[in-house]
């Protein structure tokens, strides 16, 4: 549809809407009035507009008299008031929705960039003491509790192979209860920990980490 098809369409929805409203004098026509400048305001169409599109109506209805009764004048100016009105009160819930939406970005965002710094920070802190420390257990409790720190752990084990025993224990944890870190004894090969001590790769697991799995010279895959 072209501009000024698009146009008269307009003139000739707003001229039924009035003719109505003049002949009968309901609410509903004002209603009907009321729902077609919240569609003006959503299709983009300037305030300007409306009132072009009513003095042209005013004009079709009146049959191009140069005088208006008392009563088309009246009427009509309470049907302009009523659209005019709802097409501000619709623009600014628009306005407000656009705001609203803006600040939960800037907050969404506001909240990425405080989590990556506090990232970065715990990294280079941690990098830091690595690098001026030669105590092995400084250097594993400050890489753990960097590790819990940046991925919001709600539970965490560092554990390490005791090649005497041949099993892992937990040297480092957070959120354990003591039971289970005196009695976990995992020997290589066993469970998930196990697999990947006997594997020697890194694992990322997503979801549930109790599923079977099993070690193979590739690598570690679900049963």
């Amino acid at each position: 549809m072209n501009e000024v098809t698009y146009e008269k369409k307009l003139d000739t929805s707003y001229e039924e809407i009035l003719r109505d409203y003049l002949r009968t004098g309901q609410k509903k026509d004002l209603y009907q009035i009321k729902k077609f400048s919240k569609e003006l305001m959503k299709e983009g169409v300037a305030p300007e507009v409306i009132v072009e599109m009513h003095l042209k109506a005013i004009k079709k209805i009146n049959k191009n008299k140069k005088t208006y009764p008392k009563k088309i004048i009246d009427e009509s100016f309470t049907f302009l008031m009523e659209g005019i009105i709802t097409y501000k009160t619709a623009y600014q819930e628009y306005l407000d929705s656009k705001k609203a939406d803006y600040l939960d970005e800037i907050r969404e965002l506001n909240r990425k960039l405080s989590e990556k710094l506090a990232e970065m920070t715990t990294l280079y802190e941690t990098a830091k003491l690595t690098c001026s420390s030669l105590n092995l257990d400084e250097m594993l409790s400050s890489g753990f509790d960097s590790a819990v720190k940046i991925l919001n752990a709600e539970t965490g084990s560092l554990m390490l192979f005791d090649s005497e025993k041949e099993f892992l224990t937990i040297k480092k944890s957070y959120g354990l209860n003591e039971e289970i870190i005196r009695k976990t004894r995992i020997k290589k090969g066993e469970t998930i920990v196990g697999l990947v001590a006997q594997s020697g790769e890194p694992l990322i697991i997503y979801g549930r980490a109790d599923l079977p799995v099993r070690c193979t010279q590739t690598g570690i895959s679900p049963i």
